[in-house]
């Protein structure tokens, strides 16, 4: 799918604009990332990029880069959720309608994106918005489903439904925050819990004592503990935020 625009993903990159006279001033700082990079491309660059996965490390019949590098990059390593699993900098689902999705989703101030391919396929997917805190996964994946031949609206089965009690529920409660930015406040309302993410709050429910799910999108919120602590961490996306409050 092609967008036009540049993706800003990551690292310490800024956007500019000219005045009248000539002058260059800034807008927006992006921030400089402690554990990540940051790239700036275009659509049919990354759609390039992602052909070296699904050719095996080749580009116009010459190796780039050795094969086994590139597949060692999103074998399953750390399980996000019952059926995704993140390797290096790559997101992986598998037994997705047969093929296996591997992905890498980003965003800045004004950007969203996702890119991934589909190695039994051959097919690289990438779309790239000019919105920010937009379900641009959602788009991706139902290009992936058009090039598959699968309904537009198909996802990954849904989590299972688990029912916390109160003093499980107390346990997740608070503020995470990471140094890279992200941060996000859990809290009940209603005896249900609620996530406030960049000044927007989200319904949850619970899928195990240990996640919530967002109940708009599905993306899970997995929390990691410490004997039977609080929580002092939790997974959000492919970022992990530590408890600050």
């Amino acid at each position: 799918m092609h967008s036009l625009g540049e993706k800003k993903d990551g690292g310490d990159y800024g956007s500019a604009a000219n005045d009248r006279a000539g002058d260059v001033h800034s807008t927006v700082t992006l921030g400089n990332y402690e554990v990540g990079g940051g790239i700036r491309s275009s659509v049919d660059d990354l759609l390039v990029y992602g052909g070296l996965y699904v050719a095996k490390g080749r580009y116009q019949g010459q190796e780039i880069v050795p094969a086994a590098w590139l597949e060692t990059m999103w074998q399953p390593v750390h399980r996000l959720t019952k059926d995704a699993w993140y390797g290096y900098a790559l997101k992986t689902t598998r037994d997705y309608a047969g093929v296996t999705l591997v992905e890498h989703g980003g965003g800045q101030p004004g950007v969203s994106s996702n890119f991934g391919f589909v190695p039994e396929k051959e097919l690289v997917c990438v779309v790239l918005s000019n919105l920010e805190n937009v379900p641009i996964r959602n788009v991706w994946l139902a290009a992936v489903n058009a090039a598959l031949g699968l309904p537009l609206a198909h996802k990954e089965s849904a989590a299972p439904t688990y029912q916390l009690d109160r003093e499980e529920l107390e346990k997740l409660v608070g503020t995470y925050t990471s140094a890279e930015g992200g941060n996000v406040r859990l809290f009940i309302r209603d005896g249900a819990p609620v996530a406030e993410v960049a000044g927007s709050e989200f319904s949850l429910r619970a899928a195990a004592s240990d996640t919530l799910i967002f109940v708009d999108s599905d993306m899970p919120l997995r929390f990691f503990f410490k004997a039977d602590s609080r929580a002092w961490a939790v997974l959000l996306g492919m970022r992990m935020l530590c408890r600050s409050e």
